[in-house]
């Protein structure tokens, strides 16, 4: 259920939709300490809401409490922008 709310959230709207998002999860289970962090930052609001629309690889609106990655990355590059975050 964390996965759901973190990754599949209703905030990543149609025209953010990201790049793999299912892949992009495959791998954050397979790293526990990424897994650790997602189940942390979905406890804290926190949702990743699909691709940046520039030229950012990633960033997050703290105020918000979203994550956005840019769907030119790789899964594994997103994944580690995901842990950077």
């Amino acid at each position: 259920m964390v996965y759901i709310n973190f990754f599949f959230s209703t905030e990543q709207t149609e025209n953010r939709i990201g790049f793999f998002t299912h892949e992009l999860v495959k791998l954050t289970k397979k790293i526990p300490s990424l897994d650790l962090m997602v189940k942390q930052l979905a406890k804290l609001g926190f949702k990743y809401c699909g691709d940046t629309k520039s030229d950012s690889k990633a960033f997050t609106d703290v105020l918000k409490k979203r994550i956005h990655i840019s769907k030119t990355l790789s899964a594994s590059e997103a994944c580690l922008s995901l842990a950077l975050r």
